[in-house]
């Protein structure tokens, strides 16, 4: 139980300390777009592993397959939401305190293979140009050539964003996607022990499973 429990913490904290990480690189290293593609680089890297120690264990067809099945999909569901969430609020955070507005022309749009746009190239008055201006979910992308107002982060590399400078965020989508991750996190902590566990006594003793 005390080792369960232990994973249940680590488990649920390991997800905030990822989150507050990923705000430290936010302001210091890299723009929104960058850091994202790096976290969720580095998800799939503690994603696949647990999988398999977690899926690998369960006994198929029990109650407790079909539990921590359950459990895994929350748990994975909630961190993608919630690491995304912390990054966004952080981006309309740091815009809220030090952003400034601006009024530009759209010069192009930067359109992804798929279609996706991935950011504008604003023309600002005073001549300069800001790169992957981001658009906010659900916002139109304006045309090119069309007058627009940008907010930009003047002291920092969190990517501008079209509109003018934003109200504080909204924390209501991340400490939804904590929640569901804390849910999950007794169910998560208790297959790992356990799994930790057999997989030890299958190590020290190794014919304790033929003998049974």
């Amino acid at each position: 139980m005390a080792a369960a429990g232990a994973l249940t913490v680590g488990v649920t904290g390991g997800v905030l300390l990822m989150g507050q990480a990923s705000v430290w690189l936010l302001h210091r290293w890299a723009g929104t777009a960058d850091l994202n593609d790096l976290v969720m680089l580095v998800v799939v890297a503690i994603f696949l592993p647990l999988a398999m120690l977690l899926l690998g264990s369960a006994h198929h067809g029990t109650w407790r397959s079909r539990l921590t099945t359950a459990a895994f999909v929350l748990f994975t569901a909630g961190w993608v939401l919630h690491q995304w969430a912390v990054l966004h609020t952080a981006q309309v955070q740091a815009l809220h305190e030090r952003g400034r507005a601006a009024q530009g022309v759209v010069r192009s749009v930067v359109k992804g293979r798929d279609g996706d746009v991935l950011g504008l190239e604003v023309c600002l008055a005073d001549g300069s140009t800001l790169g992957r201006v981001q658009v906010g979910f659900g916002s139109r992308v304006p045309d090119t050539g069309e007058e627009v107002v940008v907010t930009f982060d003047p002291d920092g590399p969190v990517l501008p964003l079209l509109g003018p400078v934003p109200g504080p965020p909204d924390n209501t989508v991340r400490n939804a996607a904590l929640a569901a991750v804390a849910l999950a996190s007794p169910v998560i902590g208790t297959r790992l022990a356990r799994a930790l566990r057999a997989r030890r006594t299958k190590r020290d003793d190794p014919g304790a499973q033929v003998r049974r």
